[in-house]
Order: structure tokens, then C-alpha cells, then sequence
């Protein structure tokens, strides 16, 4: 009898450790997964990006393609039917190449928005808004001031002036945005 008491206890005791190992095992598995998921959570969660203003710097980076090619066949057309004497030819030249000069700027605006919005940092942003003043004064120049304005410049020049102006609103808000947020937290 005391031998199959001993037995007994020596399993229990067998199964007690294997219980506590057991217990020690899922404890660390369950940090583990724990801290997993807490990681995939800092990843995953709702960054302080603007979406609408992701989706308007890709509309607009397709927009400024096609307004530069319009405008240059537009100047084409300009150059065949309207008539630019002596001094006023050079003023067309200054014309065409500020298209040329707006496209780049136009490129230059749409990255350093782009690299901000998707990196969360507020300087590319406030650099793309300090770009988007001389666009804005572009697209004005061709929708008022230039020499001759046809009624496709009118809408071409309308269209860009309203996507200059709704990034310029989503890019200010979305830097204020990143202003107020926390810093990221090491972990």
C-alpha cells in the first residue's frame, strides 16, 4: 500500500511539473503572441495620412500630362490661326515654356506632397505648399493674363487651379494633423 501511495505521489508529482512547464510554456507562447499582435497593431493602425489627398495627387499627376499636351497643341494651334507680330512672337515663346517650367513644378509639388502624406512628416507637405503658390499663379497667368485665351484654356486652367487649391486645403490640414499627433513610440 505505502508502495502505491509513493507511486501515486510520484506521478502526481510527475504531473505537476509537467503542469507548471506546461503553464510556463503557454505563458511565454502567449507573450509572445501578445507582443506580436501589439506590433502588427502599431503597424496597422489608422496613421495620420489624408487618403483623399493620396487620391488627388494621383488623379492630378495623370491631369498634368494631359494639360501639358493640350497646352502644347493648343500653342500649336495658336501659332497657325492667331496672328503674334514682331514683338508679340516672343511672348508666345514665354508662353510655351512657362507650360514646360509649370509641368515641372507641377511634378516636383506632386512628389514632395506625396512623400509626405505617405511618410507622415510635415516638411515634404509645407515645402509642396510653398510650391503650390507659383502653380497656382501659373494656372491664373494662363486662365486670365496670357495673350490669347481660348475657351479649352479656360477649362484645362479651371481644372488645375481647383486641384492645386484642393491639395493646398488637404495638405494644411493634414500638416496640422502631424503637428498635433504624438511622436511614434519606440517599441
Amino acid at each position: 500500500m505505502g508502495y502505491r501511495i509513493g507511486k501515486v505521489l510520484g506521478e502526481c508529482l510527475r504531473l505537476a511539473r509537467c503542469k507548471r512547464q506546461i503553464a510556463i510554456l503557454l505563458r511565454s507562447s502567449l507573450f509572445a503572441a501578445e507582443r506580436q499582435r501589439r506590433q502588427t497593431a502599431r503597424r496597422m493602425s489608422p496613421g495620420n495620412s489624408n487618403l483623399p489627398l493620396q487620391v488627388l495627387i494621383f488623379l492630378n499627376g495623370w491631369y498634368d500630362v494631359v494639360y501639358v499636351v493640350i497646352m502644347q497643341a493648343l500653342y500649336i494651334w495658336k501659332g497657325a490661326e492667331l496672328p503674334y507680330p514682331g514683338s508679340l512672337s516672343s511672348i508666345m515663346a514665354l508662353e510655351v515654356c512657362l507650360v514646360f517650367v509649370l509641368g515641372v513644378l507641377e511634378y516636383c509639388r506632386l512628389f514632395l506632397a506625396s512623400r509626405g502624406n505617405k511618410t507622415e512628416r510635415y516638411l515634404p507637405l509645407i515645402f509642396s505648399i510653398v510650391l503650390a503658390l507659383p502653380c497656382a499663379y501659373l494656372f491664373f497667368y494662363y486662365l486670365y493674363q496670357q495673350l490669347y485665351v481660348s475657351r479649352l484654356d479656360v477649362i484645362v486652367n479651371s481644372i488645375g487651379l481647383a486641384f492645386v487649391g484642393l491639395e493646398l486645403l488637404l495638405s494644411l490640414v493634414t500638416v496640422f494633423t502631424l503637428l498635433k499627433a504624438p511622436p511614434p513610440s519606440q517599441g
